[in-house]
């Protein structure tokens, strides 16, 4: 019985050891972009599209934050979501580069990733923070993060 549990547990390392070094994420938060002309882009995209902006407040450094873009790109009814809905906006903070000039027009947040809604005029509607899409042991719930996106679809 134990030389099962220990093949379990080494098995399960292994799977996180291979997950932690794929490096599909890197560049997601560009610490050189500039957020005004960025946020600049995205409104008049979801303007012309008639979308909302999603801005998603990260870094590179983040494993939570590459923990809900793999689920925001992998769920097939979460992406679709995205796409039909909104325009997405990834905005880095790091040591780095804290953006702290463009994330002082937003609300205080508490920890990354943190997600800010604003309308197609660039009026902010919600600011939310994403530990409560997690589910109970299984990462994020899909029936929350679509109860959330659907607040802001027509």
């Amino acid at each position: 019985m134990k030389q099962l549990a220990y093949s379990f547990c080494f098995s399960w390392l292994a799977t996180l050891a291979v997950a932690s070094t794929n490096n599909d994420w890197k560049g997601w938060y560009d610490p050189a972009r500039d957020p005004f002309q960025d946020f600049r882009q995205a409104i008049t995209l979801a303007q012309a599209e008639q979308k909302v902006v999603l801005i998603t407040v990260g870094g590179d450094w983040c494993g939570y934050c590459h923990d809900i873009a793999h689920f925001m790109k992998t769920n097939p009814k979460v992406n679709k979501a995205l796409n039909e809905h909104f325009v997405q906006l990834k905005v880095n903070i790091s040591e780095e580069n804290d953006n702290a000039e463009f994330l002082s027009h937003f609300p205080e947040f508490n920890g990354v990733p943190h997600f800010f809604v604003l309308d197609a005029s660039g009026q902010l509607l919600n600011s939310q923070p994403t530990g409560d899409f997690e589910g109970f042991f299984t990462g994020y719930s899909e029936f929350k993060f679509l109860t959330f996106l659907r607040q802001f679809t027509r």
